[in-house]
């Protein structure tokens, strides 16, 4: 299929669109406009739409928006229409992400890996909706009805052709506390384990007072994970509110699934990722042993424990300022902040944390529900005669170079790089989100912090392994995250050294 010339002009365009900004000058980078993996996820779409074959790299790797046109020109473009390659049906191997959490499975408390989530539905929604909603939702998303083969040496998973999940129903239309007992529920239903001798995902309906409904969710990290709880939630909205199946499925249209998936990362790994291997091999060689705390704190609850705080509106333009003035992303200057507050608490100028990756390189995968997102490390050095707006500098091209060679997997990192390292690739994470979650953290970590900068205000969500730090050094970890944010937003270039000494 012969594909057009697409312009530079017209690349700008979708560049302003999907970044939701007026316009996207000659010269404009595509991280200083605020762009990140997701935007890129969101522009390859578009392309592809437009018959373009390209992927998140080629975006990532293409600083302005005439450099992506120039390189999609100088190859062959494939029609949008293309049908995805299919795995063998039958059993199949986990994914390099899936076995990454497979020793957790076997190590940590199993309700540790549930992520939940909740939808409510105005009156007038009634139960078979709901019940008819999430059996397309799991018939949609092979997913959502594959059993994990637990009894075998070597894990594999099966999808199967039909499975109706049950789903409960529980009346809350008399109880004058729904809403208290609502939130008890949903909470003591996510820590219930899923049962591996079936599809690992539970549906709840909720019936409230004046016909409000509630749908809870619970589905196994192995098969899900933040991007899917996005799609799962878009889907059961257009499922019970929307349009339907009809507005789900295009006509003549094969969805991409998470078996093919696992089927052409396979292949990606055997014949096409050693320059990936060797770019880690480099970036690790012996220069980043994991940041980590050793407080430990003796308690039997060995889960998530959580602590949050809203720094506020001002301090959230604030940021968005300094960062524009220091020509990063706000993500980036938080981040760097964040090492800071590491290098105050543990006395350390050599910083590593773990950043995520929606792991989705490929936009035929954008809508797939199952376990995508990685997390790749990302380093810092903190030198005390530099100044801050320098090391935000240096963590965004960490952040950027990371991003281009995130397809491989943290598991797949850690592998190619044994021996170059002592333990872990990182036991501290960081992630900027659109949403705070809900407490959530792989059980092998210290600690994570996440953050949501918007007009509302700036949230900070500190999650903490008890068994390794406890609430009181939490606590002064998350105050201190409040005061170096709030120095480097309002002063202007203070050196790293001061914010380390103060």
């Amino acid at each position: 299929m012969q594909t057009r010339v697409l312009t530079a002009s017209e690349m700008r365009k979708i560049w302003a669109e999907e970044l939701r900004l007026e316009r996207v000058e000659e010269d404009d980078d595509f991280f200083q406009l605020g762009g990140s993996s997701l935007d890129a996820l969101a522009i390859v779409a578009r392309l592809r739409d437009l018959g373009y074959e390209t992927s998140v790299l080629d975006v990532l790797s293409s600083p302005t928006a005439a450099d992506l046109a120039s390189a999609l020109m100088s190859r062959a473009s494939a029609g949008p229409g293309d049908t995805p390659r299919r795995a063998a049906e039958g059993p199949f191997p986990l994914s390099q992400q899936q076995k990454g959490f497979w020793f957790l499975v076997q190590e940590a408390p199993s309700h540790l890996l549930n992520l939940d989530g909740h939808f409510r539905y105005p009156p007038g929604t009634t139960v078979d909706q709901i019940r008819d909603a999430v059996e397309a939702l799991v018939d949609r998303n092979e997913a959502l009805r594959t059993r994990v083969l637990v009894d075998r040496v070597v894990p594999q998973q099966i999808v199967l052709d039909h499975w109706v999940p049950p789903v409960d129903v529980i009346d809350l239309r008399e109880d004058s506390a729904a809403e208290t007992r609502l939130a008890e529920l949903l909470h003591r239903d996510a820590r219930i384990p899923l049962d591996f001798d079936r599809p690992l995902f539970r549906a709840t309906i909720f019936q409230l007072p004046h016909g409000e409904m509630v749908l809870g969710v619970v589905v196994h990290h192995l098969m899900s994970d933040a991007l899917s709880g996005r799609v799962i939630r878009s889907e059961l909205n257009e499922l019970i509110l929307g349009r339907g199946l009809v507005a789900l499925t295009p006509i003549g249209v094969v969805r991409a699934t998470y078996r093919d998936y696992v089927t052409e990362q396979a292949e990606w790994l055997r014949t096409g990722a050693e320059k990936d291997r060797e770019f880690w091999r480099a970036a690790l060689d012996g220069r980043s042993n994991p940041t980590r705390f050793h407080v430990g704190a003796s308690v039997e609850d060995a889960g998530v424990h959580s602590l949050s705080q809203n720094l506020g509106t001002e301090v959230a333009l604030s940021v968005i300022r300094a960062a524009k003035g220091a020509g990063v992303t706000p993500n980036a200057y938080v981040l760097a902040a964040f090492f800071v507050v590491l290098g105050r608490a543990l006395g350390d100028t050599r910083i590593v944390v773990g950043t995520p990756s929606s792991g989705r390189h490929d936009a035929r995968f954008r809508d797939v529900v199952g376990l995508f997102a990685s997390t790749f490390p990302t380093s810092a050095h903190l030198d005390p005669e530099q100044s801050f707006s320098r090391l935000a500098g240096a963590v965004q091209q960490s952040l950027m170079a990371g991003l281009a060679h995130s397809r491989l997997p943290s598991s797949s990192i850690a592998q190619a790089t044994r021996g170059l390292r002592e333990g872990a690739l990182y036991e501290i994470s960081f992630q900027f989100a659109e949403f705070l979650p809900p407490p959530f953290m792989n059980p092998g970590l210290d600690l994570s912090l996440n953050c949501r900068l918007d007009d509302d205000g700036f949230d900070v969500q500190l999650n903490y392994n008890p068994t390794r730090l406890d609430e009181r050094r939490a606590r002064d970890l998350l105050d201190d995250v409040a005061v170096v944010v709030g120095i480097v937003a309002t002063e202007r270039a203070p050196l790293v050294g001061d914010l380390l000494n103060r």
